[in-house]
């Protein structure tokens, strides 16, 4: 409503009376003299103005049109400020249960207000479907004792607080929900307690999902401030939501995650911290197994379907054959002696954020699981996560030692339980993954297993790796998912880079600050890059680490140049700056030489030396030479020497030449098949052979004191220009015969 009169208004409101008759209003009596009351232009404005501000107090614009804008406006504000489940009969005691009032106020549609303090005891499910679901308030959400029991014989029994389907608009705010976990009872031996195929993805305290009828997703969620403890399983389950905001929350003492979700779509969780999460000692028997997190995202596989999983599911649609999670971010988030991981996110198409950190984990990871736990893992994913934090300082007797970060880059040929094809990019720069120092300022052994594990096409820039037992960083393409093109594509290690490692003199059992592992088929010769190394490393140890008879294929071509920054090549900053002995610069380890039309492996140092090998049908088949087919370890009498078997005629030594062999021997060098030690410093068993000049032809001042055999050159007796070959070594500066130590003629 608003002001009206039909005519003859006034630009001025009237003066308050002077004072007010008291009274009430009565009809007049024409007949009888008696006037009736006049309700005069002060009763008219009042009462139009008392209406009219109380519209524009409860936010609305009066309009003369209408006449229900005070009913709706009061309305509206009655909504808004929520109702008190105290007035639906709860008495949030922690004693009487309050499952009824709790239904009855989610019945209503309108925002619920907890009251400070109050404990709501919960037996069953609120459920609620469609809608708005606002939940504020400094009160706790308890599950009743015994609400899940699950035996070996009968372990599919959960029951959440909340289930909200198809939600159009959810905010959580400042409450706390109690799993109770330590009232529950877990199997003994089953290995899958709770509903459907996959319990840890969608068990949880509060689960946000799809209609009844799957096909309407939860959106518009935002949970922030809030606290989940106690979890049978999950705190938070995200399952299929989109546009959510998970922000501020604390979780602990989860049994698997804290948050979890699958089938995500523009989902942010941000400053969010936990503490034991995924590690308990109530349920053992998956402590050997599972990924179990602060924060856990994963795929939904194409398997889940709403009667396999108990839980509404999407099925249609980009779901018809599983789904990826697509614009997923984790932003300063904490956790601290969580279970196998902080931060787990799998199968991510947009992944984003960075920051988060993650002290001490591997709590309640048996030594004997399948993988090593690790602070920060993405595996299968596009994007980046930037500058992620992980310090370890302790590792409890019987759990499993832990890796810094994991980074895998999303690769697929839909052959996967989740759709995507190609091969993407991953960017985990300036990760820092440390250890504890003791009291001289060294790291502690025992605490970081590796710093960093990354596949194929994953940037690691500006990686600080302090204090592993094992590899610094470990490049690896054995992803089942993955094709095999490259281990480490264009990743660096760059001048901020310094790697310190815990490994023994034993270059058989430790690795190196770099380990680059082959799996698979053979690569086709797509080459691996590596640039711009300039680590610092323990004396003895190797910087890279060629690790490849894992499957008896070739190794790829890999580059190396080790330098102080990109594009400048510096000898004496790579011997002084990479190892005290150079000849540890790098390792070979397990390196099958396969049938390649290239070099298996190729290593080259900054002075241009080289060390190809290659195959019997590729490499050293010149028409001076002939083919290589083995390199033999030195043994017995040659300990300090060299074994070069040929397949067959000469062996070619020539100075100079694409085709030149230096050896460095101490002891003995041998070339034949006879090992025994006749004192020879160099036996050569069979004919030598020297290269042939015309006497005109011989090197002029050559080094050294060369041998030779002029062609053209005359024998004692032979008349001149009549000559007919003979050997000649040179000095005094010119090539002699040996016979008369004369100057060789023609």
């Amino acid at each position: 409503m608003d002001r009206y009169w039909q005519a003859n208004a006034v630009g001025d409101a009237p003066e308050i009376p002077a004072d007010n008759p008291a009274g009430f209003p009565a009809n007049g009596n024409p007949a009888a003299g008696i006037t009736g009351t006049v309700p005069g232009e002060w009763w008219y404005h009042a009462i139009t103005e008392e209406l009219r501000n109380a519209i524009v107090a409860l936010g609305v614009s009066p309009d003369y049109t209408q006449t229900d804008q005070l009913a709706n406006a009061i309305t509206a504000a009655a909504y808004a400020a929520g109702v008190s489940l105290e007035t639906f009969g709860a008495a949030g005691d922690g004693v009487t249960p309050d499952d009824d009032a709790i239904a009855r106020a989610v019945a209503t549609g309108r925002p619920i207000i907890t009251r400070t303090n109050a404990v709501y005891l919960m037996r069953q499910t609120a459920v609620v479907e469609g809608g708005v679901f606002i939940l504020r308030g400094h009160g706790t959400f308890r599950l009743t004792d015994n609400q899940i029991v699950n035996t070996d014989d009968d372990e599919t029994h959960f029951t959440p607080l909340f289930r909200l389907q198809g939600m159009s608009w959810i905010d959580i705010s400042e409450c706390t929900f109690d799993g109770n976990r330590e009232g529950q009872v877990y199997p003994a031996t089953a290995s899958r307690p709770g509903r459907g195929s996959n319990p840890f993805r969608h068990n949880g305290l509060v689960e946000v999902c799809p209609d009844a009828t799957g096909t309407r997703p939860s959106q518009h969620v935002y949970v922030h401030n809030s606290a989940f403890l106690n979890a049978y399983l999950n705190g938070l389950v995200l399952w299929q939501v989109r546009d959510a905001w998970i922000a501020g929350n604390t979780f602990r003492d989860s049994t698997w995650n804290g948050a979890c979700g699958a089938g995500l779509r523009n989902v942010q969780f941000f400053r969010n911290n936990g503490y034991r999460c995924g590690d308990t000692s109530m349920f053992g028997s998956m402590q050997q197994t599972g990924d179990r997190a602060l924060i856990q995202v994963r795929e939904f596989a194409n398997t889940f379907t709403t009667d396999s999983e108990g839980i509404p599911c999407m099925t249609s649609g980009e779901f018809a054959h599983g789904g990826i999670n697509r614009f997923v971010g984790f932003t300063e988030n904490y956790g601290e002696e969580c279970g196998v991981e902080t931060i787990f996110g799998r199968a991510i198409m947009g992944l984003s954020g960075g920051s988060n950190r993650s002290y001490n984990v591997g709590y309640g990871r048996d030594t004997n699981g399948p993988f090593y736990p690790a602070h920060i893992w993405f595996e299968i994913c596009e994007g980046h996560n930037r500058g992620n934090i992980g310090y370890q300082d302790r590792v409890r007797p019987g759990d499993a030692q832990p890796d810094g970060m994991v980074a895998y880059a999303m690769t697929g040929d839909a052959s996967a339980l989740f759709p995507f094809v190609g091969n993407y990019t991953l960017d985990v720069r300036g990760a820092r993954m440390t250890s504890a120092k003791d009291a001289n300022g060294q790291p502690v052994p025992g605490l970081l297993n590796r710093g960093l594990r990354i596949s194929s096409n994953v940037s690691a820039d500006f990686s600080f790796i302090d204090g592993t037992d094992q590899d610094g960083i470990y490049g690896t393409n054995f992803n089942s998912f993955e094709l095999p093109p490259v281990c480490i594509h264009d990743s660096s290690a760059n001048s901020c880079t310094i790697i310190h490692t815990n490994q023994n003199q034993d270059l058989a059992v430790a690795g190196g600050p770099i380990q680059l592992a082959r799996y698979g088929p053979d690569t086709g010769g797509v080459p691996t890059n590596i640039f711009a190394l300039n680590c610092t490393v323990d004396g003895g140890k190797p910087v890279i680490v060629f690790n490849g008879n894992l499957n008896n294929v070739a190794f790829p071509p890999v580059n190396v140049t080790f330098s102080d920054g990109p594009g400048n090549v510096n000898a004496t900053s790579d011997m002084v700056f990479h190892s005290q002995d150079a000849t540890f610069y790098r390792q070979v380890r397990n390196t099958y030489i396969g049938a390649n039309a290239v070099a298996g492996f190729q290593a080259q140092s900054n002075g241009g030396n080289q060390l190809l090998a290659g195959t019997t049908s590729s490499l050293y088949s010149g028409a001076l030479g002939v083919p290589l087919s083995a390199f033999v370890h030195a043994s017995g009498a040659n300990t300090g020497g060299l074994f070069v078997t040929a397949s067959g005629g000469p062996l070619i030594m020539r100075p100079g030449g694409s085709r030149a062999m230096t050896l460095f021997a101490s002891g003995h060098v041998r070339i034949g098949s006879n090992a025994t030690d006749d004192g020879n410093a160099l036996q050569m068993e069979g004919a030598i052979g020297l290269r042939a000049y015309t006497v005109a032809t011989l090197p002029v001042s050559p080094s050294g004191i060369p041998f030779a055999y002029a062609s053209d050159g005359r024998k004692v007796g032979q008349a001149a220009g009549a000559g007919t070959g003979v050997p000649v070594y040179y000095s005094g500066g010119q090539w002699r015969v040996f016979s008369t130590d004369a100057p060789v003629q023609t």
